[in-house]
C-alpha cells in the first residue's frame, strides 16, 4: 500500500505540470533551439502564441515532441534541409493558420495526421519535393476556410477528403495553380476526388431526397422493381456502404457528415449521385 501511494505521488506531480506557456509566441531559427526546447521549456505542451520554425540548419523537429497544440498559427518556413515533419507526431491543435511554405527538401506531411482542427487557413506554398498531402486528411474540414496550394511542381495528388469536402461545398477562399498536374488547378482536384469511383452513365432514371439528408434518404423510379445494388464511397473512393436494396429507403445515419458519392445498379441500370450528408 505504501509504494502504490508513492507511486502515485511521483506520477501526479507529472500530469500538474505539464502547462499551457510562452503567450508571445516562439520563432525557432536553428537546429540548436529545437534540440534545446524541452530543457529551456520544461513541460511546455500548450503554446498560447503562434510558431515559427525556420532556418537553413534545420534537419530535425525531434526536439518538439512535447508540443501538443498552438494557439494561433502554426508554421515551418524555409527550411530548406528538413525532409519530413518527424517531432510533431503529438500535435493535434491550431488555433491559427497552418503553413508550410519554401521547405526545398521537404518530401513529407505525414507527421501532421495527428492535427485535426485548425483556425481556418491551410497554406502548402513552395515546397519543391512534396507530391501528395498524405498527413493532413484529419483536419476537420468545418474547421477550414482558405485553402492556398501553389509553387508546389511535384504536387500532384491533393484529394484527400477533407480538401474534396471544403472543395465541393462552395468553399470561400481558394488559390491553387502552379503545381504538378493533377493538383494544378481547383478543377483538377475536383476531378481527382471521384477518380476512384467507377465510371457511371448520367441518366437519371431514379430521384434521390432529400440531398443533404441527416438519417435516411428515399428513391424514386422504375428500377426498384429488379431491386438495387447500392454502394457509398467517399470521395477519395473507400467504399462507406453497400446493400441490397429492396425498398425505397436506406438508413445513412452512421455516416460521418461530408460529400459521398452514391452508386445505384441493377441488372441494365447504372447511376452516380453526389451525397451530402448533414
Amino acid at each position: 500500500m505504501k509504494l502504490y501511494s508513492l507511486i502515485i505521488i511521483l506520477w501526479l506531480p507529472g500530469i500538474l505540470i505539464s502547462q499551457s506557456c510562452l503567450p508571445d509566441g516562439i520563432e525557432i531559427t536553428s537546429q540548436a533551439q529545437i534540440d534545446s526546447f524541452a530543457i529551456n521549456y520544461p513541460n511546455c505542451t500548450e503554446i498560447e502564441g503562434y510558431v515559427i520554425i525556420s532556418g537553413d540548419d534545420i534537419t530535425s523537429l525531434n526536439g518538439l515532441t512535447v508540443i501538443e497544440s498552438a494557439h494561433e498559427s502554426f508554421a515551418v518556413w524555409g527550411c530548406n534541409s528538413l525532409l519530413d515533419l518527424t517531432g510533431l507526431e503529438n500535435l493535434s491543435y491550431i488555433g491559427g493558420w497552418l503553413q508550410i511554405i519554401h521547405n526545398d527538401s521537404l518530401t513529407s506531411l505525414t507527421k501532421l495526421s495527428g492535427v485535426t482542427t485548425i483556425g481556418g487557413t491551410i497554406q502548402i506554398i513552395g515546397n519543391d519535393a512534396i507530391t501528395n498531402l498524405d498527413g493532413l486528411e484529419n483536419i476537420d474540414a468545418g474547421s477550414i476556410n482558405h485553402l492556398s496550394i501553389y509553387w508546389n511542381h511535384a504536387l500532384s495528388r491533393c484529394n484527400i477528403e477533407n480538401v474534396c469536402y471544403y472543395l465541393l461545398n462552395s468553399p470561400s477562399i481558394v488559390s491553387i495553380y502552379d503545381n504538378a498536374l493533377g493538383c494544378n488547378s481547383q478543377t483538377e482536384i475536383e476531378a481527382a476526388c471521384i477518380i476512384d469511383i467507377d465510371e457511371f452513365s448520367n441518366n437519371q432514371k431514379i430521384d434521390l431526397y432529400p440531398n443533404p439528408a441527416k438519417n435516411f434518404i428515399m428513391f424514386d423510379g422504375e428500377e426498384f422493381k429488379d431491386g438495387l445494388d447500392i454502394n457509398i464511397y467517399s470521395l477519395t473512393g473507400k467504399s462507406m456502404l453497400k446493400l441490397r436494396l429492396t425498398t425505397n429507403k436506406i438508413d445513412i445515419s452512421k455516416l460521418e457528415k461530408g460529400v459521398y458519392l452514391l452508386e445505384l445498379k441493377s441488372n441494365n441500370y447504372v447511376s452516380s449521385h453526389k451525397l451530402i450528408k448533414k
